[in-house]
């Protein structure tokens, strides 16, 4: 009986892993938009739509200019689970291992006169979606 709670357990343990590294992966994105504003005014222009995102997916402000914006995201990796629990107790080691995830809005002036924002960096499939959702419908208004 214990051996088969051990082996359910074991199982568990790896469904869950393979869950995390599929939900939790960071891709690389990028795409563009277009403002009706001048380059200056993008940042207060674009800032409503795009904080609530960033916060929501963990990005805090990392640095802002006059020509772009950074966002960054501190993680642990999902199979740092892995060394965890396979090397206990020195596996617990490996949870001072962290990666960082950017995301960046460059601002450049359109020869419409507006302005067009590069975007691009590295987050999650949902992260992008979102985020890309949110800059179309701005641009779109």
């Amino acid at each position: 009986m214990l051996v088969l709670l051990v082996v359910l357990v074991a199982l568990a343990l790896l469904a869950y892993l393979v869950w995390a590294l599929i939900a939790a992966r960071k891709v690389s994105g990028q795409f563009s938009i277009e403002l009706p504003c001048n380059p200056e005014s993008a940042v207060g222009y674009l800032w409503p739509h795009v904080v609530g995102v960033m916060h929501d997916y963990g990005y805090r402000l990392d640095s802002q200019g006059s020509v772009g914006i950074v966002f960054a995201n501190t993680y642990r990796p999902a199979w740092l689970a892995l060394p965890c629990i396979l090397l206990f107790p020195l596996g617990l080691l490996s949870l001072l291992y962290r990666k960082t995830a950017d995301v960046t809005f460059n601002f450049v002036p359109a020869p419409t006169g507006g302005t067009t924002v590069h975007i691009s960096g590295s987050g999650s499939n949902p992260f992008w979606l979102n985020l890309q959702g949110r800059l179309d419908t701005l641009a779109a208004s």
